[in-house]
């Protein structure tokens, strides 16, 4: 990364945990910078700020986050599923020039309307809702095991959906939903819907 910035004559700051160099209020710098080298949660807090994405890791590089892309890339949670290119200069090169921050505005528009925090809380609360009343009206018997199992991909990416919706909760947030009532039975369906490997 650090090689291809410099080709690119852009500055670059790196941040996180594993470079012991963390930063507790990201939203508050991410709008400093035009673009932003990350994955998942925090690519889609970059995104959020304005900032063009290009989504890297230490395990490889994807691509820039574009409107194009978005629809692509949201159901890996812009995670290690898109991080398909080696970690070198050239795939970022090639991303960094992609860079429009035009379409940097877009692309910030659209996951502040699908990932605020309020549409994350409503559709995970809908999916235990759902759940829950498939089960009440199924009556007392545990209907986990006479659900139809999805096909591989479609059980990834809904895991993928989830986790990334249970993730984005607040722990105060998380500790009430885990006292709806039924929830043990949501949780035996989750796991045999979804399986062992996801």
């Amino acid at each position: 990364m650090t090689e291809a910035c410099r080709e690119a004559g852009l500055d670059l700051d790196v941040v996180g945990l594993g470079v012991g160099n963390v930063v507790l209020r990201p939203e508050q710098m991410l709008g400093d910078y035009d673009i932003v080298f990350a994955k998942g949660r925090a690519a889609i807090e970059a995104m959020a700020v304005g900032a063009a994405v290009v989504l890297c890791d230490f395990a490889g590089a994807g691509p820039m986050v574009t409107a194009r892309d978005f629809d692509d890339l949201r159901p890996v949670n812009f995670g290690f599923a898109a991080l398909r290119a080696p970690l070198r200069p050239e795939p970022l090169l090639r991303e960094i020039a992609r860079y429009d921050p035009v379409d940097a505005a877009i692309v910030r528009d659209r996951i502040r309307s699908e990932a605020s925090l309020s549409a994350t809380v409503d559709r995970l609360v809908g999916f235990y809702h759902e759940a829950i009343e498939a089960l009440a009206e199924a009556g007392q018997r545990d209907v986990s095991r006479e659900l139809p199992r999805p096909r591989r991909a479609d059980r990834q990416a809904w895991f993928l959906r989830l986790v990334w919706a249970w993730r984005s909760l607040s722990p105060g947030l998380r500790s009430r939903i885990g006292r709806l009532p039924g929830l043990d039975r949501v949780r035996r369906a989750t796991r045999h819907l979804f399986g062992e490997a996801g």
